[in-house]
């Protein structure tokens, strides 16, 4: 705050970093009662909409599975898990199955199923059970993974074969890519380690094949009971690949309105999301060419020295904070403001040094 310019300026240097410390306590379930702050503003400002308090209060281990759950093995495991409940999926929708190994995989994406729902309610206790969590938009999507076991245990099937719901499952992985620490968890690699290249290459590979993918599966569901020439997963996949990418060799056609319906919200979503995806690489990649530049070269070894050794330093608080038995919940809201003492202090240091800048000019 004395070197930039009295209290106001120091906390606009330090909320930036203050935010950023705030999202990985929060990723590490560390701080789960502070809301959530933007760029640019401090961690204990206030600002920000808190979330809907727990009606159980805080439950017993509920601290222990967040620090669980957010290790970088956790969500490999649910990842892999994602991917092989989607190759079931795509083998299953072959006709060449026997009735033995169709019953097989049946039961196999029903212990899937089973897995994305305890899973579910393992992260929702790790919440403390509390309702605003539910609404999130990856909640929803996780629930919308194992709805179709819930509704077959209650014996309600009004939605045909409701194979549709478990598409919604590959769209769990996206998570992992919304910004560089959730991508750098996932490899076990230091967030500074990540290039924002790479990282929107990933994002820009995994949008397009997860449109794909739901897509096909959709179609799929809703045409394979009529359309002779969409009568496995893979004849849908073709068939969308050349939709989706303008070349319409016109040999296969939907024949459902639910199946054209979903062709054009596939094609409209298609028109809006990669463009974007596009730019944003194209930006990405420019940013790695100027980055060539020695000074900015300098510039960034420097910082990267800085937040080493500010992450050495917060260990070694979080080990003190463990070794006195101090729970990081119970970290105050805002910090105390400076002292008038404090504030003369730094309006002398500021006058002194516009002395000095005077008298040297």
């Amino acid at each position: 705050g004395g070197s930039g310019g009295g209290c106001g300026g120091g906390g606009g240097g330090g909320g930036s970093s203050g935010a950023q410390r705030a999202h990985q306590l929060r990723r590490a379930g560390r701080l789960t009662n502070l809301p959530p702050t933007t760029a640019g503003k401090g961690v204990f400002s206030g600002s920000g909409r808190p979330p809907l308090p727990s009606p159980f209060g805080v439950l017993p281990g509920a601290a222990m599975l967040r620090r669980i759950l957010a290790r970088s093995t956790c969500d490999l495991t649910i990842s892999a898990i994602v991917l092989f409940g989607c190759i079931v999926y795509v083998v299953r929708a072959t006709k060449s199955l026997s009735a033995g190994v169709a019953s097989q995989l049946s039961v196999l994406e029903v212990g899937i199923q089973a897995v994305f729902c305890v899973e579910f309610m393992v992260r929702w206790y790790s919440k403390n059970f509390r309702p605003s969590y539910v609404w999130k938009w990856y909640s929803l999507v996780d629930i919308a993974a194992f709805l179709p076991l819930l509704l077959k245990l209650f014996g309600n099937d009004c939605l045909r074969g409701n194979e549709f719901l478990r598409l919604t499952r590959l769209m769990r992985i996206q998570r992992f890519f919304k910004d560089r620490e959730s991508f750098a968890q996932i490899l076990g690699a230091s967030p500074d380690a990540i290039r924002p290249f790479d990282l929107q290459l990933v994002r820009t590979l995994s949008s397009i094949l997860t449109l794909l993918f739901i897509s096909s599966g959709l179609v799929y569901n809703a045409e394979h009971f009529v359309n002779p020439r969409l009568p496995d997963f893979f004849t849908t996949l073709y068939f969308m690949v050349v939709t989706l990418t303008t070349v319409g060799f016109g040999d296969v056609a939907p024949v459902t309105m639910e199946g054209r319906a979903i062709v054009c919200v596939s094609i409209l979503v298609g028109v809006a999301i990669v463009p974007i995806q596009l730019s944003r690489l194209a930006a990405a990649a420019g940013a790695v060419s100027d980055s060539s530049d020695p000074e900015v070269e300098l510039a960034e070894s420097f910082r990267s020295s800085m937040q080493q050794r500010l992450d050495a330093q917060q260990r070694q608080l979080d080990a003190i904070a463990r070794h006195l038995g101090v729970d990081a919940e119970q970290l105050p809201q805002q910090l105390p403001p400076p002292s008038q003492q404090q504030q003369q202090q730094q309006q002398q240091q500021q006058q002194q040094q516009q002395q000095q800048q005077q008298q040297q000019q």
